[in-house]
């Protein structure tokens, strides 16, 4: 008979190059931990199922969440939420779009041998979106003294117009994320592994609402203190259309050294849209088949700590000691149980 069990795992990870993830989350970007930056995201899957042999089948849940951004952007939400002084004499680049999407379904997955020593996997996921928003706003303002000129355009869909309160139809969509992973043992000692997550992805929405807007500043200036007082002079459409989502690829690749006495060290790369992030590991074997795991993230400066045996592990990721401050945070755990 070959190997068959259920396993349960979850995966969370969030970082941000502006604020902590707590001040922007939980506090509104209310705080004094600034850093300018140009991207926060987090993405998480929460999944169930059975292994047998060398297929998988699961449920799964999932929470995506993109912002890109100028610094200037960063900057002046910065300053609005903590009543700060806009700087003046100054022409800031305007620049943000957003990836927010709450999806379900269900995971199917076949491994197979290509070689002797090389292995592939692929997962395939079909999905319900269930709540998303996805679009950019963009434009030039030049701040004076007393008064600003620029314009403004947006362009998103949503499931909730979270900017101009419109209330639309519930829309739904329907697609699927595709997985790819390798596993190569070169020999007795090294050993390289590779994944790509969403490496194909396409989720359709047969009628999503959606706003197309363009604000000029000629009705805004500046209070006594400083900062913007806004009545700008607001023109768009709002309306239905077809949409089709896709998730960002997040890639992966990994290589480890076995060393004497079941210790391991590595380095990993983890790709994603034009940043590279690399990671120093190290394994160390105690008991009975448990191991700590350890990698630290040099371009994040976050430390990754788990523990696993033969059929658990767990895992925390902070680049800060005190929770509430960290910029990239991140916990795992997974449980499998052979019947």
């Amino acid at each position: 008979m070959g190997k068959r069990e259920v396993y349960v795992e979850s995966n969370m990870y969030a970082h941000s190059e502006t604020s902590s993830i707590k001040q922007i989350v939980f506090d509104d970007f209310e705080g004094s931990d600034f850093a300018g930056g140009k991207r926060s995201f987090t993405h998480n899957i929460w999944e169930s199922g059975v292994r047998f042999n060398q297929f998988k089948i699961a449920t799964l849940a999932r929470y995506d969440y993109v912002l890109n951004y100028t610094k200037d952007v960063a900057e002046l939400i910065y300053a609005d939420k903590n009543d700060k002084e806009v700087e003046t004499s100054r022409e800031y680049d305007l620049y943000l779009d957003v990836l927010h999407a709450r999806s379900y379904g269900f995971k199917f997955g076949y491994s197979f041998s290509l070689l002797p020593s090389l292995t592939m996997g692929v997962d395939v996921s079909a999905l319900k979106l269930t709540n998303f928003m996805e679009g950019d706003i963009s434009g030039n303002v030049l701040v004076g003294d007393d008064s600003y000129d620029g314009d403004i355009y947006l362009d998103y869909v949503y499931t909730q117009d979270k900017l101009l309160d419109r209330i639309a139809d519930k829309p739904s969509g329907y697609g699927y994320a595709v997985d790819v992973r390798w596993a190569f043992q070169l020999n007795d000692r090294l050993s390289i592994d590779a994944q790509v997550l969403d490496l194909f992805s396409q989720i359709n929405v047969d009628r999503a609402p959606f706003t197309t807007a363009s604000a000029t500043s000629n009705r805004v200036n500046l209070d006594a203190n400083g900062k913007i007082d806004v009545k700008p002079v607001l023109t768009g459409r709002e309306s239905y259309r077809k949409h089709t989502l896709k998730l960002p690829q997040r890639l992966s690749l990994e290589g480890r050294y076995h060393l004497a006495n079941l210790y391991e060290t590595g380095l990993r790369f983890d790709r994603y849209e034009d940043s590279t992030y690399t990671s120093l590991l190290f394994t160390i074997p105690f008991g009975d088949k448990k191991k700590v795991q350890t990698a630290f993230d040099f371009r994040t400066a976050a430390l990754t700590l788990g523990i696993q045996d033969e059929f658990w592990r767990c895992s925390i990721t902070s680049d800060h000691l005190d929770i509430s401050k960290a910029r990239t945070f991140g916990m795992s755990f997974s449980l499998t149980q052979a019947f």
